[in-house]
């Protein structure tokens, strides 16, 4: 798991007890160099997709599958930006889970990217909780963010990921 140092204090210094009087303001003190907090995915997640999946990639896409925005630096004041904070908080501090069960259950398909929907068992910041699978036509991984066309998948999948802070 990757921490800024800040993060990483943050994150050993308040126990159980301690969660429920600590100020979202304070995180957000502790939390203002990460770029998001995320679901990231083992690194041959890709090779494991259905076939349905790769039927709808373009020749030369670039290929991401690595991991679930939870929450991006930009959306630190948004309502539901606290709750994100405490799950990961509770999650890797005071139950020592990292791993995360993520079903996808339909694929969305744009002029630049190419997604699957995700529902993790964790809170999401985004409309459409989803993973990035490529981008094409100049894309990029945030263009999925705008996906509006989504198929169900012949067959949701279920994966497993791991919390971590990319800063």
């Amino acid at each position: 798991m990757v921490l800024d140092f800040d993060i990483a204090f943050v994150l050993v210094t308040f126990s159980n007890s301690q969660l429920s009087s600590f100020s979202f303001t304070a995180m957000t003190n502790f939390c203002y160099d990460f770029e998001y907090i995320g679901l990231r995915f083992v690194p041959d997640f890709f090779s494991k997709l259905p076939d349905e999946v790769y039927l709808h990639l373009p020749t030369g896409a670039r290929i991401h599958a690595e991991h679930i925005t939870c929450l991006h630096c930009t959306q630190m004041q948004q309502e539901g930006a606290a709750n994100v904070l405490i799950n990961f908080i509770e999650d890797v501090v005071v139950k020592r889970s990292y791993m995360i069960e993520v079903k996808f259950t339909h694929i969305g398909i744009s002029d630049k990217a190419i997604a699957l929907k995700a529902e993790p068992d964790a809170p999401c910041m985004n409309k459409i909780p989803h993973c990035t699978i490529a981008t094409f036509n100049g894309g990029k991984p945030k263009d999925s963010n705008d996906i509006i066309d989504w198929w169900p998948l012949s067959e949701p999948f279920t994966a497993y990921a791991e919390w971590f802070i990319k800063c």
